[in-house]
């Protein structure tokens, strides 16, 4: 077990198996606690990717395996690294985004039957925002408003034309004469020549209106053809939408998030919060006695740094040994 821990945290088994047991019961702690995120992840990958994005059992177990080595290389390189603010810092800014996502993977595996009833939703609303659009460029296109500004203009005219025929005919107004004479007869061909151009509009528009009908209709289909239900970025739109309209949503999504900073932090929290052992003392003494050697060798007054002393000396030792004789000669 031991060995096993120092794999995951980096540290020296050799030191570690003769050192005291708070020392290796700390390792193995943090072990445990490296992996926790770790399996998460890898469940995470796997569930979302083969249960929500429909990729298929091979590349699940590759999304989730590649999921699982990030998060390790991260959470080893994070614990191997000498604690201080900016490494804090950075761990805390890690684990809430690794947080935020993981909640949000989760969420996506846990409500998936209540997220594929809002996908639908989100495919018919963009669906009349399409149609909207489609119908909003076809009348920039057209001047559909000016056409219909002209039929409202011949239709007034041709109303204000036929009135003028009838009460000359009934000699309400005009001549005064009743009956259908020449002045009746010509305010009533004026009045059938508008009434051709009010027709002659109103078909215009018409034909206008079946090109704007298949217009807004092949805007719609293109939403649907290119509208894809297990999209990630659609499906955590979805989420989102049930989260914001959901008070009982945006619990649990709040929830998962905090157990998921939790879990993510929690090899920083039992790295900073646990007293320090007598292996960490030993890897400081280390780490001093290392750094006094390399200033007692760098030390200027040291005799062995002064070339002059050394080569003198090493000349008089060569001399001494070729002239003087041995213990048995």
């Amino acid at each position: 077990m031991i060995k096993i821990a120092c794999f995951l945290t980096g540290d020296n088994y050799s030191l570690l198996v003769t050192d005291t047991p708070a020392s290796k019961k700390k390792v193995v702690a943090l072990g445990i606690a490296l992996m926790v995120p770790v399996l998460i992840w890898f469940l995470n990958g796997f569930l979302l990717s083969y249960m929500v994005l429909h990729t298929g059992l091979a590349n699940a177990f590759l999304v989730a395996t590649i999921c699982a080595i990030l998060i390790f290389a991260t959470e080893k390189m994070i614990l191997m690294a000498n604690g201080n603010g900016w490494i804090t810092f950075f761990r805390f800014f890690t684990g809430l985004v690794t947080a935020l996502l993981g909640s949000i993977a989760i969420d996506e595996v846990v409500f998936k039957n209540d997220i594929d009833t809002e996908v639908i939703v989100l495919k018919e609303d963009r669906t009349e925002v399409a149609k909207k659009r489609a119908e909003q460029a076809f009348y920039r296109e057209h001047n559909i408003a000016a056409m219909e500004t002209a039929i409202q203009q011949a239709q007034a005219i041709y109303n204000a034309r036929e009135k003028s025929a009838v009460d000359e005919a009934d000699g309400s107004s005009g001549t005064g004469n009743k009956g259908i004479g020449e002045v009746t007869a010509f305010k009533n061909a004026k009045a059938q020549e508008r009434k051709t151009q009010l027709l002659a509009l109103q078909l215009k528009k018409d034909s206008l209106e079946v090109v704007k009908a298949a217009a807004i209709e092949k805007a719609a289909e293109l939403v649907t053809t290119n509208f894809n239900p297990d999209g990630l970025l659609i499906r955590v739109e979805a989420l989102f939408q049930l989260a914001l309209s959901n008070p009982y949503m945006a619990i649990v999504y709040i929830a998962f998030t905090l157990l998921f900073l939790f879990l993510e932090l929690l090899v920083v929290i039992l790295k900073v919060s646990w007293k320090e052992t007598n292996y960490e003392r030993r890897l400081q003494f280390i780490e001093v006695l290392g750094a006094k050697r390399i200033e007692f060798f760098q030390s200027k007054h040291l005799a062995v740094a002064d070339p002059g002393y050394y080569t003198s000396n090493s000349e008089r030792a060569k001399l001494l040994l070729k002239t003087k004789k041995g213990l048995f000669d």
